[in-house]
């Protein structure tokens, strides 16, 4: 073996080594689905996209997939949001609505992520979004009252992602 085809396959597998440790941390979405990337890496997604035969069905059925748990998560802050309309006094109705207009953007995501949208630079920059989104609704839903352990009960019963981690919902 030549010393660059071995410095090769030491590089390959120490990157093997690495993956196997951190890879999963995402819940296996990002490789696949093209969410939880950032700017670099939706570039080289860009390519492969480009390269790969079959790559973008595969990202459009993660995408899909991955549509259908933010809906699930979506559908539980939805009820827990309507268990606040009937709890919380009437001066509370502002920041209810500001709730709700993040409520909207997650389910705009959501639809584009369901979506046969282009595959562009732009858009797909899109998707990097949503880890902003989702922390935006998250912090607003904090705000009131118990709301973050009725978000937590809700889940469970209903199949969402959301868990109790400390002082946050992870």
């Amino acid at each position: 073996m030549t010393p660059l085809s071995a410095s090769v396959k030491t590089a390959r597998e120490t990157l093997e080594r690495i993956i196997d440790r951190v890879c999963g941390a995402c819940g296996n979405k990002c490789c696949h689905q093209g969410t939880m990337m950032g700017s670099h890496d939706l570039r080289r997604l860009q390519k492969g996209l480009l390269i790969e035969e079959g790559r973008e069905q595969i990202l459009r059925d993660g995408l899909r997939r991955r549509s259908a748990e933010l809906r699930r998560d979506l559908q539980a802050i939805k009820s827990v949001v309507q268990w606040l309309q009937q709890t919380l006094p009437a001066d509370r109705e502002r920041e209810l609505d500001l709730l709700q207009e993040r409520l909207e953007q997650w389910q705009d995501f959501c639809d584009f992520l369901d979506s046969a949208f282009e595959i562009t630079s732009e858009n797909l920059r899109y998707l990097i979004r949503f880890s902003a989104i989702r922390h935006n609704a998250l912090r607003l839903l904090r705000e009131f009252p118990d709301a973050q352990s009725k978000l937590i009960a809700v889940a469970q019963q209903q199949g969402a992602s959301f868990r109790g981690t400390g002082r946050r919902i992870g």
